[in-house]
């Protein structure tokens, strides 16, 4: 018993609301969100690696790359804002920045500096701080609030010709400044000088750290109010050139922020136009260009100084189009719109005296360069939507774009082409999902997975290939979907009807529809045979070849939220929100009939998945209650808890693993089979970052699917501990085979045979050209071989006439050496004479130097004596002076030390008076605060009264709850002392059970023995037929004796009825036992009945304590609060009324029940009194006629005897006297068995 082990292995989706979403690591891997995780996909090789995000990880908010492509970073909502920055080569967490003080829970934008030592970050709403980081440290350089609680929202009074608002903000005085300007105007092409604006700051309505802004000429058509807190920011980066500067843009928002003095302060800008600004850039001269809402791209100096505004116009029609990101690459510009399209700007000069427009780069002042319109790029995405973001690779030859509804495009090889018409964006690997994924399948014959979305879309996904197969767009909604297990049929429920639709190679055709509306869940069986719809709360199963309504399935009393059928195909789990699970048999669904062969009811669990063991004996199922639930004959064996709501489960087919999926996103693995432990034990993986909508296993348990609310699809390998899978041949399960309609058939026959005659044809026209050119050919040939021949002849003569040149040329080089070297012998001879006599010259200086060396020496000794002798002397007179000099430091130390004295006593005069000043200031602060502290405690007992009538209400409240608690206690009470009454009866009936076993015993025992004396009888009668001859004789003296025999005869068969009255007897004890059995099974159901009431009544205390809470939100609005309490009142009261009255009914019954049982008892103790005491008589009679008979007996012999006397003297009778010998020693064995018993 182990936990099975995943990982992943492919994922199909993006998270588009992910900031910067999209990085190039290198030049062939790319880095994407999806789910919780980030994907490493290589553009080449189509494969993807998982960076998995931290455990307390919400989810992924944004991204951020160094310039230098060594680190990139990932920010994560969580219960604080963290962010985790990566080595690029390794892909190993260099360091995690979180913030401990903080309201926010996230990392809205981030930016690296240009030496990637430093980190920007602006955290989201409340807080929305800017913290500049030095992330290797993890330290914080500075912070800034970018908003500051604001007390009274704007209010802008609008007209066409003038506007002006006002309000009041809290501001720190490091952290912002105010200012008032003018609009700037827009211009396609503007200079520095008309671009020049001025800056003036109001200083003078500075009232209590409150500050008013003036802001005039806005055109605005009508009224409205905003607050600064909607100004959401949007991005944030650092200055490329000063890492000290930090830019932030938003709605409303553009603020420059400078580190200085270690704060960040806000750098006065001019005058610039409140637009909702969306991304931004900075480029290589420390400009930036933002885009906004509106459709404007504005280039501005590091300054704020506008330098141009380009109206983004878009399509034929020149439409404005907002811009949602931007990009630089080499000379140009690229801008992302909100109607799928790219626009391209190049840059340009202009010169301001010729008004000549250049396409190169000038050093001169009278030029300005200036951005225009190139080319515009369309996107082909299903609806419209934002490229939110633009990335380029290190090399700069792939472009790769990001839209909002989470495709992702790319083009590759970007050249000089690249400006044509025949370049466009394409997909860069798969289309994805759109929205939410309602529902996901697999089959077995193939390598297909299929889902539907809220995009009205049907995708079929290869996932060993890795590869989107199908996607067809439906004008109706898709709420669910399953695949044949064949691969060539897909089941679909539409928002109108059921649809069964054919695979074709690139399409999907309907060929069956069903009357079945909003379909939310469709499964096919495993043998393909049946599937199974649920319409609200009733399943249909339908025959898949015949497409018969073979029965319907009618018990859920809402809406079902899964389907399962087990592995043989006779049993389907159905699940709903009314809190059922049931399972079906359809062993007889041929004959029409589905029998309930189990169910589980929950009031309290709205379930929304259940599956079954491989043998069908155990379901399991999770809902909305935290918990795993094995069920088992109806009843919940087992029941693990969880920390999150579980949504779906799947098992696999070999029964040995669970895998469970949450409202988080993240797929949990169960250790399975389940134990008998209330936690439950799993391993979790991260996947999606909403909750997880459908989960299933492939046919041979090696692959895991899973989808999600964000619209991801997630592939997992599965690696079972125990269980060796059988791995099976690709060959043996996957099938190639494809449907395809005869007029597309038809179509291509018809095709093929054009194609074949183009063939031929082009075949007789490329051979016929071929002889053509081969002629050509030719007479070139022997053109060419004419000239190459003259040419080799005219280079022959050639090398002749320079062969005879290097002849001539190489006897004068050898003249000249030979001249060359008698030079140089005659010049070596004169150098070595010269060098003789420089040698002499130097070994006489190198003596006399000697010489000196030895006469220096003896004097330097001679001084050194001399020297140590005066220092000895010059030490000792030292000496003496400085002993001198430590006595008169010695008395100066006393006089200091008798100073220091004086100067203490000074400053602790001078602290006495301090002292009684500050005791003097104390009390007049005190005064004036215990004045502010009886205003505070005035309004404490005044919150203080207020607070004692809620705390009244709430105590009764309370009191009613412990009212109620106590009531659930006496049930509870109750409820064990009908347990034990029912233990207690249980054991009485095992009493009379054991004794009715053994009265049946003693009866058996007496039928053998009344058996034995019928055989006896018989044997008796033989005997009285030999002596019949005798009894003739006799007559006179055995007819007393017959009449005895009569009243033994009329005693045996008076004994007979009586047996038979025993047995009439016993059976009926026997039906009677049979009632007190039902009575039993009734007590118990009333039992289960009471426990069900128990926890109806749990659950209302829970909705109860679920309103309180509620209604304590208006604890400080007493009408509000009155309101609801009245409400909880009337809700509460009158059902506790109800509830108080079954209970009494409920009593009553079981007090009239229990008394009946009591009497019955008492009977029936009765009644086996007089049973044993009759049972005793009765074997005491008979153990009195036993002994009469065997006295009867021996009398009898005696007779026989004395016959045998006179028998014996009667020759007549000798036949009679051996006949008689015979029988004797069987009466003989007869009587003494009798005496034995």
């Amino acid at each position: 018993m182990s936990i099975a082990a995943i990982s992943y292995c492919h994922s199909f989706g993006l998270k588009a609301n992910t900031k910067n979403c999209l990085l190039f690591v290198d030049d062939s891997n790319l880095l994407y969100p999806v789910g919780s995780n980030t994907i490493l996909y290589n553009i080449e090789t189509k494969t993807q690696k998982f960076i998995s995000s931290s455990s307390k990880s919400e989810e992924i908010t944004c991204y951020a790359m160094s310039t230098n492509h060594k680190y990139f970073a990932i920010a994560e909502r969580s219960e604080r804002p963290m962010a985790t920055v990566f080595d690029m080569f390794s892909f190993r967490r260099k360091k995690v920045i979180t913030i401990p003080d903080t309201e926010s829970k996230e990392f809205v934008s981030m930016g690296f500096s240009l030496d990637a030592k430093m980190i920007a970050t602006l955290t989201g709403n409340p807080d929305w701080t800017v913290y500049l980081w030095i992330w290797d440290k993890a330290k914080v350089v500075a912070s800034v609030k970018a908003f500051s609680n604001i007390s009274t929202p704007i209010k802008m009074k609008k007209d066409s010709a003038n506007t002006s608002f006002q309000y009041s903000q809290n501001i720190d005085s490091s952290e912002s400044k105010t200012f008032s300007g003018i609009n700037a105007h827009s211009m396609s092409t503007v200079s520095k000088q008309n671009a020049s604006s001025s800056l003036s700051v109001n200083n003078n309505s500075q009232i209590d750290n409150k500050t008013q802004l003036n802001i005039n000429n806005i055109d605005v058509k009508h009224d409205y109010s905003i607050s600064a807190l909607n100004s959401q920011i949007k991005e944030i980066s650092i200055n490329p050139s000063d890492q000290f500067q930090v830019l932030i843009i938003g709605n409303q928002v553009f603020r420059i922020y400078k580190y200085l003095e270690g704060t960040l302060k806000q750098v006065p800008l001019p005058k610039i136009e409140n637009k909702n600004y969306l991304c931004h850039v900075w480029t290589s001269q420390s400009q930036i260009i933002t885009g906004t809402n509106d459709g404007h791209i504005l280039i501005f100096d590091n300054n704020g100084d506008l330098k141009q505004d380009i109206v983004n116009v878009v399509g034929p029609d020149n439409n404005t189009r907002g811009i949602s990101s931007l990009m630089l690459f080499k000379n140009s510009l690229m801008a992302g719109c909100n109607n799928s399209t790219i626009v391209l700007y190049e840059k340009k000069t202009f010169d301001s005296d010729n008004e000549n427009v250049k396409n190169k780069k000038s050093s001169q002042n009278n030029y300005m360069e200036f951005y225009e319109k190139v080319k515009e790029f369309s996107l082909n995405t299903e609806i419209p939507a934002c490229v939110i973001n633009l990335t380029i690779n290190p090399s700069g030859d792939t472009i790769v774009c990001a839209t909002s509804n989470n495709q992702i495009f790319s083009v590759i090889s970007i050249n000089s082409e690249f400006k044509s018409d025949e370049t466009r964006f394409e997909l860069l690997s798969q289309p994805f999902h759109y929205g939410k994924i309602y529902s996901l399948d697999t089959c077995i014959r193939k390598p297909l997975i299929v889902t539907c979305g809220s995009d009205k879309s049907i995708r079929i996904w290869n996932y060993l290939e890795n590869t989107n197969e199908i996607t067809k767009f439906f004008n109706d909604d898709v709420y669910s979907v399953s695949l044949h297990p064949s691969g060539l049929n897909i089941l679909a429920g539409f928002s109108d009807k059921l649809r069964l639709m054919n695979i074709l190679i690139d399409d999907l055709k309907p060929y069956k529809e069903f009357n079945i509306r909003g379909c939310k869940e469709c499964k096919f069986s495993n043998g393909g045979q049946y599937f199974a719809a649920a319409y609200r709360n009733c399943v249909h199963i339908f025959s898949t070849w015949s497409f018969e309504n073979l029965c319907s399935l009618k018990g859920h009393s809402s809406r079902i939220q899964s389907i399962y059928w087990s592995l043989d195909d006779n049993y389907i789990i159905t699940s709903g929100i009314d809190g059922a699970v049931y399972q079906w048999s359809l062993k007889d669904i041929i004959r029409g009939e589905c029998k309930k062969e189990s169910e589980s009811f929950l009031k309290s669990c709205m379930y929304s998945s259940a599956v079954c063991s491989g043998d069908a004996k155990k379901n399991y199922a999770v809902g909305s209650d935290k918990t795993i639930k094995e069920i088992q004959d109806s009843q919940i064996t087992k029941e693990l808890t969880s920390d999150v709501v579980l949504t779906k489960m799947a098992i696999s087919n070999s029964g040995s693993m669970l895998f469970v999926g949450t409202i988080t996103g993240a797929i949990r693995v169960v250790k399975f089979p389940l134990m008998e432990e209330k936690v439950c034990e799993y391993q979790e993986h991260k996947a999606h970052s909403d909750s997880v909508t459908a989960i299933c296993t492939s046919a041979d348990d090696k692959y895991l699917f899973s989808a999600g609310m964000d619209g991801t699809i997630y592939m997992y390998k599965i690696y079972d501990k125990e269980t060796k899978v059988t791995q099976r041949k690709k060959e043996e399960i996957l099938s190639d085979e494809i449907l395809v309609s005869r007029t597309d058939a038809e179509e291509q026959v018809i095709m093929l045979s054009d194609l074949r005659k183009k063939v031929e044809d082009l075949k007789m026209e490329n051979d016929y050209q071929l002889r053509l050119k081969d002629m050509n050919c030719n007479e070139k040939i022997k053109e060419v071989t004419g000239k190459l021949l003259q040419e080799i002849d005219s280079l022959k003569m050639a090398t002749a006439l320079i062969k005879s040149e290097k002849e001539k040329e190489e006897n004068m080089f050898a003249e000249d050496m030979n001249q060359e070297k008698l030079k140089h012998l005659n010049e070596i001879n004169d150098l070595e004479n010269i060098h003789k006599e420089k040698i002499v010259t130097e070994f006489e200086k190198y003596k006399a130097l000697e010489t000196k060396t030895s006469e220096l020496q003896e004097s330097w000794k001679n001084q050194i004596l001399t020297l140590n002798l005066e220092k000895e002397t010059t030490l000792k007179e030292l000496t003496s002076q400085y002993d001198l000099k430590l006595k008169t430091k010695q008395d100066e130390i006393l006089k200091l030390q008798s100073d220091i004295k004086k100067m203490h006593d000074e400053f602790e005069e001078t602290m006495k008076e301090t002292e009684e000043d500050a005791d003097v200031e104390i009390l007049e602060l005190r005064h004036l605060y215990e004045k502010r502290l009886k205003d505070e405690k005035e309004i404490g007992l005044k919150l203080k009264n207020e607070n004692g009538i809620m705390k009244k209400m709430f105590n009764s409240l309370q009191n009613e709850i412990d009212t109620h608690k106590m009531e659930i206690s006496k049930m509870n009470m109750e409820e064990n002392k009908l347990q034990n009454v029912i233990k207690n009866l249980e054991k009485d009936i095992s009493s009379f059970k054991k004794e009715i076993q053994e009265r049946d015993e003693t009866i058996q025992e007496k039928e053998k023995r009344i058996y034995d004396l019928k055989k006896k009888n018989q044997e008796l009668e033989k005997f009285k037929f030999v002596l019949d001859y005798k009894i003739r004789e006799l007559k006179n003296q055995i007819e007393p004796r017959e009449r005895e025999i009569e009243s033994m005869t009329d005693q045996i068969k008076e004994m007979d009825n009586e047996l038979e009255h025993y047995n009439k007897i016993n059976s009926d004890l026997e039906l009677v036992i049979e009632d007190y059995k039902l009575k039993l099974n009734a007590s118990e159901k009333e039992v289960t009945n009471e426990k069900e009431n128990v926890l109806a009544i749990a659950a209302i205390i829970k909705r109860f304590k679920i309103e309180l809470n509620e209604c304590m939100q208006y604890v400080m609005e007493p009408k509000l609060l009155k309101q609801h309490i009245k409400r909880l009142y009337h809700k509460y009261c009158t059902e506790t009324n109800k509830i108080e009255n079954i209970q009494a009914d409920i009593e009553q019954e079981y007090y009239r029940q229990r008394d009946y049982l009591e009497k019955t008892i008492s009977t029936l103790r009765k009644k086996v009194k007089k049973d044993k005491e009759f049972n005793r008589n009765s074997n005491y009679n008979f153990m009195k006629e036993n002994v009469t008979l065997v006295r009867e007996i021996n009398y009898l012999r005696r007779a026989a005897r004395k016959s045998q006397l006179i028998n014996n003297n009667n020759n007549n009778n000798k036949n009679n006297n051996n006949a008689l010998p015979k029988c004797l020693p069987a009466v003989q064995q007869t009587i003494t068995i009798e005496n034995t018993s």
